[in-house]
C-alpha cells in the first residue's frame, strides 16, 4: 500500500488513522476477493464515516492510493488505485500500471475500482508512490520535476539495489531542490515504496 491523503495537519493525520484501521479490516473480510473491492469498500467506509454527499462546499478529504496482493502460490499479482500510478520493471522492459481517475473520497465518479492482474514471476520489481517527489518545485526555471522525469528516474536506476537506487533518487531531487544559491523548500511528502521480486 502507498497512500497520501488530502489536507494538511489534523485532517491529514486523521484520514491517514483511518485508511489504517480500514485497510487493517477489510484485509480480512471475506467478501474482498480483489484490490479492487478493497478500495471500493475503503471509499464506501471513507464517504459513509465523513458523510460525504457531495455538496458545494463540503470538505473534500480523501486519499489517493494504490495497492498490490501478491499470491505466490498462483503467480499473480493483483493491483488497483485511486489516481496513483505505479511502474513494474519486467522481464521485456518498464510497464506503467494505470490508475482508476478516482480518489478515495466522494467524488462525480464513483464507479468500483479495477483489478490489474499481472503474472508475478514476469515482474522483476514494482514501485508505487505518492506525487510528491513529481511535484517537487526546483530546476533552473523553478519548476515542477513533473511524472515522466520522475519515472524515467526510476527506469534508468532500476538495475541498481534497493539501497543505491534510494540513494541516486534522494541525490537527484537534492540536486533539483537546490538550483544556483537557492534552496527549493519540499511541498508535501513523498512517498516511494520498491518492491523486488
Amino acid at each position: 500500500v502507498a497512500a497520501d491523503c488530502t489536507g494538511h495537519g489534523v485532517p491529514g493525520a486523521f484520514m491517514s488513522m483511518l485508511g489504517i484501521s480500514y485497510m487493517n479490516e477489510l484485509v480480512r473480510r471475506e467478501e474482498v476477493k480483489t484490490t479492487g473491492d478493497m478500495l471500493s469498500m475503503l471509499r464506501d467506509l471513507i464517504v459513509e464515516t465523513l458523510h460525504q454527499e457531495g455538496k458545494a462546499g463540503e470538505q473534500k478529504d480523501g486519499m489517493d492510493i494504490s495497492v498490490c496482493a501478491i499470491n505466490e502460490s498462483e503467480n499473480l499479482l493483483q493491483f488497483s488505485s485511486a489516481n496513483n500510478p505505479a511502474i513494474a520493471i519486467c522481464n521485456d522492459g518498464a510497464h506503467d500500471f494505470i490508475p482508476d481517475k478516482m480518489p478515495i473520497s466522494i467524488h462525480c465518479t464513483m464507479k468500483k475500482f479495477n483489478t490489474q492482474e499481472f503474472k508475478l514471476s514476469d515482474i522483476n520489481k514494482l514501485y508505487m508512490f505518492s506525487d510528491g517527489y513529481a511535484d517537487q518545485f526546483g530546476g533552473p526555471k523553478g519548476k515542477k520535476i513533473k511524472l515522466p522525469i520522475f519515472k524515467d528516474q526510476l527506469i534508468s536506476t532500476s538495475n541498481l539495489s534497493m539501497t543505491l537506487q534510494k540513494e541516486k533518487l534522494e541525490k537527484k531531487l537534492e540536486e533539483w531542490m537546490m538550483y544556483g544559491n537557492t534552496m527549493q523548500e519540499q511541498i508535501d511528502d513523498i512517498t516511494i515504496l520498491g518492491i523486488e521480486f
